[in-house]
């Protein structure tokens, strides 16, 4: 038969055996380094819309882009660090022309940025243009020191809209 005064020493040795080791675990995550804000801004949408028909095959037209914080924390950056922008391309045309910009410098979480571009529109012309709302950095910007511009997603700052799509506004 067991000495039940040894059983009983044996557990409270490994009760406090596991409590002192829980708390070193413990203690040691919280002495780890502080993680790194989870700053994310996302071309959320492009769009267009009619704003005026002329005749039936022309008119204006506007292309709306929406630009959002999806991060945890506020954006924060300097001057000419970041930017929001609708660019036209036209096939066969090297380059994007820019149509509209902001610049971004302070753009809260959950904040949503609204560009508008408002223009003449012909169906009947061949190659219609490309428009792509681009959200755009400073190649330093990951290294000036300031982790709340450190862009975590780079892959959700493009959208492109096909002008074809546009001559639906005009049956």
């Amino acid at each position: 038969m067991r000495n039940p005064k040894k059983i009983s020493m044996f557990l409270l040795s490994s009760s406090l055996l596991l409590a002192t080791t829980l708390l070193t675990f413990s203690a040691c995550e919280d002495d780890a380094a502080p993680t790194k804000p989870i700053v994310d801004l996302k071309a959320m949408s492009i769009s267009y819309e009619l704003v005026s028909k002329t005749t039936p095959t022309t008119g204006f037209i506007k292309v709306i882009g929406i630009v959002k914080n999806i991060g945890e924390v506020d954006f924060v950056s300097n001057p000419g660090q970041s930017v929001a922008q609708i660019l036209m391309s036209i096939p066969g045309v090297p380059g994007d022309v820019v149509k509209t910009s902001k610049e971004i410098t302070l753009f809260a979480v959950g904040e949503e940025y609204i560009l508008e571009y408002k223009m003449p529109w012909n169906v009947t012309n061949e190659f219609q243009p490309q428009f792509t709302l681009n959200i755009g950095y400073d190649p330093d910007i990951f290294i000036d020191g300031n982790p709340k511009n450190d862009e975590i997603n780079l892959t959700n700052n493009i959208l492109k809209l096909d002008g074809t799509l546009i001559n639906s506004l005009f049956p």
